[in-house]
């Protein structure tokens, strides 16, 4: 989420709920949790009416770079004892479970 939020400043809460694959309701609730956790906030899209895009703040961005080490790590040690073939397989899979998701929506 936090990622998605990096990579497209400005976005809404329903474009977040249609990346993630969850409903408007729910991301709605995690959007105010960050907020309220200081990690995003919302302001007004120019020429949208009152459609709010949101953006990171500083300690949205610190943790995000925090997650990444972790998650790295967590990664390299998932995948240590997989030689270059099984790591293409792999990440061949998960792309399509990705894509079925996607589809099923």
């Amino acid at each position: 989420m936090l990622h998605l939020i990096a990579a497209t400043p400005g976005i809404s809460s329903a474009e977040l709920a249609r990346h993630t694959h969850v409903t408007p309701q729910t991301m709605h609730k995690i959007v105010t949790e960050l907020g309220r956790r200081d990690l995003l906030e919302l302001r007004p899209r120019p020429g949208h009416g009152r459609i709010r895009g949101a953006t990171l703040t500083e300690a949205g961005r610190e943790l995000l770079e925090e997650a990444d080490v972790v998650a790295e790590a967590i990664e390299d040690r998932m995948v240590a004892d997989l030689d270059d073939r099984q790591r293409r397989q792999l990440t061949d899979l998960l792309q399509r479970c990705v894509t079925a998701i996607g589809e099923a929506r």
